[in-house]
């Protein structure tokens, strides 16, 4: 899948098959055929970072669908929070902000 230019590695259904990496996650809601941005974050665990996240109860009431993730691993945590900020402005997920 493709956000902002970027391609991620997904979609993820299972949390537990993603690498303890750092990187950054979109988190989508998959509904009638078309994929919705839920979230966008980056870290140095995307995996811990998913499993212990502080947002999930707003996945939850917001995802109507099935809810997936994508991951774009990345060395650079600078370059990932840049392309995070991009994907946040493109798509206003509206769990999460600035």
């Amino acid at each position: 899948m493709e956000f902002c230019g970027h391609i991620f590695e997904g979609p993820y259904y299972d949390w537990g098959g993603l690498e303890r990496r750092s990187g950054i996650y979109v988190v989508t809601d998959l509904d009638g055929g078309e994929t919705f941005v839920v979230d966008v974050g980056a870290g140095r665990d995307v995996r811990r970072d998913i499993e212990s996240h502080d947002r999930k109860g707003c996945w939850a009431r917001v995802i109507q669908g099935v809810p997936c993730l994508y991951v774009r691993y990345m060395e650079s945590l600078a370059e990932a929070y840049e392309i995070e900020q991009a994907i946040r402005r493109e798509h206003t997920p509206p769990c999460g902000g600035e």
